[in-house]
């Protein structure tokens, strides 16, 4: 189990600062709304860079374990809004007024699983359980019932019915803070 250190703000501090890694600079954001100035474009050009930076880590640890049987569920706590769609930065939630935008940027975040050539000719029967999980709608606080699941661990705190790569997999409610039907807010029209 690997933690990385990802993209919090301020981003700059989440990856290297030896000019290397600062492929995105102002000049590269091509945006024009009439909120966005060049300090903010700054601020959008670190979070690519260390959203550039984190993918490149996980690009060396994929290569690390290429010709190993491993299998690599990765997954980020929160999402950030930098100046996506409105003038904010950070993870600023009217708890009463939360939109779909709020959910794009701050709730959706990715969910993937890397698997090696080798794990991948061992269990060809996961490959399977892993294309029909994709599009289930899943949330992460389930995560550790796909790892027992991976992983061959058997415990009584596993649940089927919460992993989505399991035939028993029942899609719950996805509650936001505890209280916010997600999805109602998504399929809104």
């Amino acid at each position: 189990m690997f933690h990385l250190l990802g993209q919090h703000l301020p981003s700059r501090t989440y990856y290297p600062n030896n000019g290397k890694y600062d492929y995105f600079i102002v000049d590269s954001i091509q945006r024009n709304e009439k909120w966005i100035t060049v300090e903010k474009k700054q601020y959008i050009a670190e979070f690519d860079n260390a959203t550039r930076y984190n993918d490149m880590v996980l690009g060396k640890m994929f290569d690390y374990f290429r010709n190993t049987r491993t299998v690599i569920l990765y997954l980020s706590d929160h999402g950030e809004e930098v100046y996506d769609y409105r003038d904010t930065m950070g993870r600023r939630i009217d708890t009463e007024h939360i939109t779909k935008e709020v959910i794009d940027y701050q709730f959706r975040v990715p969910f993937m699983i890397w698997i090696s050539d080798s794990y991948r000719e061992s269990f060809p029967q996961i490959i399977d359980l892993m294309k029909k999980g994709a599009a289930r709608k899943f949330m992460t606080d389930n995560t550790y019932n796909v790892l027992f699941h991976l992983g061959f661990i058997k415990t009584e705190f596993y649940r089927s019915t919460h992993d989505i790569l399991s035939e028993d997999f029942v899609p719950a409610k996805r509650l936001l803070l505890g209280k916010t039907d997600c999805d109602s807010i998504i399929n809104e029209k």
